[in-house]
């Protein structure tokens, strides 16, 4: 067999495997980039809200538990909650359970000690990521 046309054949076939593991880097980085930008337009259309009963916001507080009744007024389902505690020092936390479009459920969150607590603030989760600019925060709290 002839070695002169054996380099070539090689060059061409890493040349090859090089453009296709390129192709690959490019198409995975287009489907992460396009994925971002769908769940900053979904973000969009969440809204969640505090149900108020007597023109008063249905929350309160009793031994570290957070006591609230929440409606999803968006256009699309949200897939959790993160719930942030804010008193002397602040609490994070997150509650994964679907709250589909116009459903109200009351719920119950233990969180710790935080000293005083002087606000909540509540923003919808989708797909993972946290909706900030959706968020909600309540301030006066109750006990209950």
């Amino acid at each position: 067999m002839n070695r002169k046309a054996i380099a070539p054949l090689i060059s061409t076939v890493v040349l090859i495997l090089f453009a296709a593991g390129l192709g690959i880097v490019v198409m995975n980085w287009g489907t992460s980039a396009s994925y971002a930008i769908e769940t900053k337009a979904e973000c969009d259309k969440t809204s969640v809200n505090i149900i108020e009963i007597n023109n008063k916001e249905d929350m309160c507080f009793k031994d570290n538990n957070l006591y609230f009744t929440l409606e999803n007024n968006g256009e699309i389902s949200v897939d959790g909650l993160r719930i942030s505690f804010i008193g002397d020092s602040i609490y994070q936390t997150e509650l994964y359970e679907k709250q589909f479009v116009g459903d109200i459920k009351k719920k119950k969150i233990q969180y710790e000690d935080i000293g005083a607590l002087l606000k909540v603030q509540i923003a919808p989760i989708l797909g993972g990521e946290v909706c900030v600019k959706q968020s909600i925060g309540i301030e006066n709290i109750e006990v209950c």
